[in-house]
């Protein structure tokens, strides 16, 4: 007899063995087969794995010798043991809405965790408040605590409704922006916007330009400082070095390339590129050293089942691990394209490949936050991204510790090789020459000296010590 529809063979890796075996007794009903040749129908339908599993399980017995009922009961409780009910509410309690999780994917999520809590008639309103409590987003809590008789489906209807309002928000924003700059002539030389003809288009009829007095113009200001009471061929800032660009000439607050890169720890949108793409430039703090992989602060955090030892690193803008780590322990994670660009305080371009959501499991927490995967032999960042979720123990992280007792011969050696540090008398900055500027014309100022504290005041009286 012709059979409708196929089912293919059970593998645990691919399939969850509920969902596999809900669709093959719709199967066996459809085709109508009868209870004695359900455990024949269900052996042959296993892969060979799986079929090898099941002969261990019920050793010494022999597969044929056990029905339908009793074939499934032994897999479901191997692929699905009978799971500790605190343990599982525990999990659904502290799930929040991730990093990029969208709220349709949020609520399947808390509606698995659920189905093993055994809420029974408490499911609603478990599942309302923790939906309510777990969103991420001031707005999506303000209209959901305002609302009265909320229902678990009706907060999942106000959120999406808000979250695509919101993303529709941002589409039209995006329309205006392009809209105005139809308006706008584009500067050839340097991307400059010029609204000359829309100006002279707005104007109403019968406008006259007055011209403005001399004395109300505005002086043009210095490039060198942003000054406006010199000449640039004046300032005392000319042999200035930029701190931004590295160039002489300038000071950093006037410097142009400021306008077109984010400075350090600071992630913003670079200037759009002739093709049209816009791409986030991030700068770190950290410099890679063979010193530093000794000297840095680690944590132990858990990314997708698996141990990662993680430099803390508060001057990273994002978390990142190199390429080989990635392939050793992460790789089951797909690899997606990222729209950064990193680069470290110094300059150096630090390469990127791409982007994962790893999940995240430090001290019973779980998170699914976004990494960097980066080239080259360099140690796993735990960034500020990373930090805005992971709440660390910063009082047990900075405090002194002293695993390893100090011998004398190492202070010994540790004063002798900083013995310039523990002289007596006052210092010398060597190789060093001072330069002190002052402008033409310049009139001194008197400033009354600070008044003593009367604590020290006896002592500051007294005649200082003169040197032999």
């Amino acid at each position: 007899m012709a059979t409708i529809g196929r089912v293919p063979e059970f593998e645990a890796t691919k399939e969850d063995f509920d969902s596999y075996l809900e669709r093959f007794e719709r199967w066996l009903a459809v085709n109508e087969i009868k209870d004695g040749k359900k455990a024949d129908v269900f052996l042959i339908v296993l892969g060979p794995t799986e079929y090898g599993l099941l002969k261990g399980l019920i050793e010494p017995m022999k597969a044929v010798e056990l029905n339908y009922a009793e074939l499934t009961e032994t897999l479901s409780r191997y692929f699905k043991p009978t799971p500790i009910l605190i343990a599982e509410r525990f999990r659904f309690y502290q799930r929040h809405q991730s990093q990029g999780e969208t709220v349709a994917d949020y609520i399947l999520a808390l509606k698995r965790l659920a189905s093993t809590c055994e809420f029974a008639r408490f499911l609603d309103d478990a599942l309302r408040d923790k939906f309510v409590c777990g969103l991420t987003g001031e707005a999506y809590h303000r209209r959901l605590l305002s609302e009265k008789d909320l229902t678990f489906k009706k907060a999942c209807d106000i959120a999406l409704g808000l979250e695509l309002a919101h993303r529709d928000t941002i589409e039209l924003s995006g329309h205006a922006e392009r809209q105005k700059g139809v308006h706008k002539v584009s500067d050839a030389r340097g991307g400059k916007s010029s609204q000359r003809s829309h100006f002279f288009q707005s104007r109403p009829q019968g406008y006259t330009r007055t011209k403005q007095p001399t004395s109300q113009r505005s002086k043009p200001s210095c490039y060198r400082c942003g000054g406006d009471n010199h000449q640039h061929s004046k300032c005392r800032f000319h042999n200035e070095k930029c701190h931004n660009c590295g160039k002489v000439g300038h000071l950093q607050r006037v410097c142009k390339a400021s306008k077109r890169t984010a400075r350090a720890h600071k992630v913003s949108d670079a200037a759009q590129e002739e093709e049209g793409t816009t791409e986030t430039v991030v700068e770190l703090f950290t410099v890679y050293t063979a010193q530093q992989l000794k000297d840095g602060i680690y944590l132990n955090m858990e990314l997708a089942g698996k141990q990662v030892k993680m430099q803390l690193d508060t001057g990273a803008s994002v978390s990142l691990v190199p390429e080989r780590l990635y392939k050793e322990k992460l790789k089951e994670c797909p690899l997606q394209p990222a729209s950064i660009r990193l680069s470290s305080y110094t300059g150096d371009t630090i390469p990127v490949l791409g982007q994962i959501q790893v999940p995240v499991r430090y001290e019973g927490k779980e998170w699914t936050l976004l990494l960097v995967i980066v080239k080259g032999e360099k140690s796993a960042l735990l960034g500020r991204n990373w930090l805005q979720k992971i709440k660390l123990n910063w009082g047990e992280i900075f405090s002194l510790r002293n695993d390893k007792p100090v011998s004398q011969d190492t202070l010994t050696n540790m004063l002798e090789k900083h013995k310039e540090l523990f002289k007596d008398g006052y210092g010398e900055i060597q190789d060093f020459t001072a330069k002190v500027r002052v402008q033409e014309g310049t009139k001194p100022i008197f400033h009354k000296p600070r008044p003593v504290p009367y604590a020290l005041k006896e002592a500051v009286e007294k005649e200082p010590p003169t040197e032999e």
